[in-house]
């Protein structure tokens, strides 16, 4: 699913939200074998995202583009 990240409002950022939040978490708790590590990773993702929404210019799938962020932020945190 694609997502223009510069017209998202607080509800269709819940949506992205609600669609992603659990398959990042799984994914990166997978990577990092540790459940409270993998939630602040995924709140960094989606913190970051709405903070620079206005001037981010995500050129591959939205999806793709999530869990290339969750990858760097894992190997960031170890």
């Amino acid at each position: 699913m694609n997502y223009n990240v510069k017209r998202l409002d607080k509800y269709s950022f819940k949506e992205v939200f609600d669609l992603y939040w659990k398959p990042l978490v799984a994914f990166c708790q997978h990577h990092t074998n540790n459940e409270e590590i993998a939630m602040d990773i995924v709140q960094d993702i989606f913190c970051s995202l709405w903070k620079r929404k206005d001037n981010l210019e995500i050129e591959t799938r939205f999806e793709y583009y999530l869990f290339r962020a969750a990858r760097i932020k894992i190997s960031d945190h170890f």
